[in-house]
Formats: C-alpha cells, sequence, structure tokens
C-alpha cells in the first residue's frame, strides 16, 4: 500500500498456477483482495484457512505480520 505497510509478493508456481503471500507490519486489518482465479489459502505451517468470495470474486482477508499464503487452484 502507499504507506508500505501491506505486503504481497506473487510469483508462478511450477504446476502454471500462481502464488502469492500477503501480510503487514502495521496493525491487523481486513483488506479485499479480488482475484480472477479461485484461491486457496494456507497459514504459515501449510494449514487450510476458510475466506469465501463474494459475488465479484473478491475476499475479506484478516492480515496481521504472520503471513497468509495463497494459490490459485486448478
Amino acid at each position: 500500500d502507499e504507506n508500505r505497510e501491506v505486503f504481497f509478493p506473487r510469483w508462478d508456481l511450477p504446476d502454471g498456477g500462481r502464488g502469492g503471500m500477503i501480510w503487514t507490519v502495521g496493525a491487523k486489518r481486513t483488506i479485499r483482495q479480488a482475484f480472477s482465479d479461485a484461491v486457496e489459502f494456507f497459514d504459515l505451517f501449510g494449514s487450510p484457512l476458510k475466506f469465501v468470495a463474494d459475488e465479484k470474486g473478491g475476499y475479506s482477508i484478516s492480515i496481521s505480520d504472520q503471513p497468509i499464503y495463497w494459490r490459485t487452484r486448478k
């Protein structure tokens, strides 16, 4: 973001999908992030996290200093 507190790097996966992570160095917050494909979310240890897309493909994601990983679903 413009305050350099929310980070969202993305990369290509070997299977042709996309992956990435998101976190903040500021206070905990909820952001809305849209994805063009369906995604799966995971915590730092690889455990699945449940976020539900809205009708426009956006997710309300609670972020903190612990990164949330994501990947597109095939």
